[in-house]
């Protein structure tokens, strides 16, 4: 038997001792070590945001393997390793491009599959990536979140000027930054959010911080900062942040939207046609490249976390499975401002 925390319905949350499953032929079972909050899993468990229910959230994992299928046979019991939550088709175009993350029929450990707030999991072997003993489980569980971001800043050449904005000191956004100073000190980072908490940690990699608690702050801010950045990061997932990274974006500029929107965007006229005039790159980016063993995003976030890199100084809290509805419920009161909250990141590091 496992412990896991269990969707039942939207809003519902409860620790459920489930059976344990055999792997299938082709899977690995690992004990889960590490297992990060998202904040979309606020979401997807109290704005009817999943696919169905029951559901076992949890996509940011890391692990032990304890046991192997039959056909499994490149890892072995005791192996250290994170998971590639995405399950593609490996039939559409794109996956037979190796694309992945663009796959038409894919599936998801923790959206439409179960997966990591649990003590065990059963994965598919090419979902996994090994890490060695010098990598912690907290950074390994952490690989999916990097990875993502190294996606989005992939999107920056070496001719771009090294001037960028990020909206959001989130954990996405903190990543950022501090990973744009680990790859390109010279680059100046400015960051843009409404927590003063989270502006506190950013002010270590950024060159200037801003605090926007309100709309009339926003306005009187960005009013000075208008058509200034030649790069600018989403990273927030709000509309008004979309629409701001618009109005910070210099002319021909290019404009990176990585947060995952919260509610519709709607963009005025006066808005659109700054767009046109100043003839933007809007680049779109969702989830990361993966190639198993093959250079990609998760392996140069591997590369990163062995030289050096971290996370865990964003980590608020190493929490017990026992917490997951109580701090996902606190989470979703901050989000609509029902109470106040300074979280970056909870991290799930005891299951029994």
């Amino acid at each position: 038997m496992m412990n896991s925390i269990v969707l039942t319905k939207n809003a519902t949350l409860h620790l459920q001792c489930l059976p344990l499953k055999t792997p299938d032929i082709d899977e690995v079972q690992v004990k889960l070590k590490a297992v990060g909050i998202c904040s979309s899993d606020i979401y997807r468990a109290y704005d009817n945001g999943a696919y169905f229910y029951p559901l076992i959230m949890g996509h940011e994992m890391s692990g032990e393997i304890v046991a192997s299928g039959e056909h499994s046979n490149s890892y072995s019991n005791g192996d250290r390793v994170a998971i590639f939550p995405l399950l593609p088709c490996f039939h559409c175009e794109s996956c037979l491009d190796e694309r992945y993350a663009q796959c038409n029929s894919y599936k998801y450990y923790g959206s439409r599959n179960h997966g990591g707030y649990s003590q065990y999991l059963n994965v598919k072997e090419w979902n996994l990536m090994k890490i060695p003993s010098s990598v912690s489980w907290a950074n390994a569980a952490a690989i999916e979140p990097i990875a993502t971001v190294i996606h989005a800043l992939n999107k920056i050449d070496k001719k771009d000027k090294k001037k960028l904005c990020i909206l959001g000191a989130g954990f996405l956004g903190l990543i950022a930054a501090k990973y744009l100073k680990f790859i390109c000190p010279e680059f100046k980072v400015s960051i843009f959010d409404r927590n003063s908490l989270k502006l506190e940690l950013a002010k270590k990699y950024c060159d200037e911080v801003f605090l926007c608690q309100k709309e009339e702050d926003w306005q009187n801010i960005i009013q000075p900062q208008l058509d200034s950045y030649p790069l600018v990061l989403e990273a927030c997932g709000a509309p008004e942040t979309f629409s701001h990274s618009l109005s910070l974006a210099a002319r021909k500029g290019k404009v990176i939207w990585m947060g995952n929107i919260n509610s519709d965007l709607t963009l005025n006229k006066k808005l659109v046609s700054s767009i046109l005039r100043k003839e933007l790159n809007i680049i779109g980016v969702w989830n990361s490249e993966y190639k198993g063993n093959s250079p990609s995003d998760w392996t140069t976030a591997l590369m990163a976390l062995q030289n050096g890199f971290s996370i865990e100084e964003f980590i608020t809290e190493n929490i017990s499975i026992f917490d997951v509805p109580q701090k996902i419920e606190g989470l979703y009161n901050n989000k609509i401002k029902k109470q106040k909250l300074d979280v970056i990141k909870y991290m799930i590091t005891e299951f029994a």
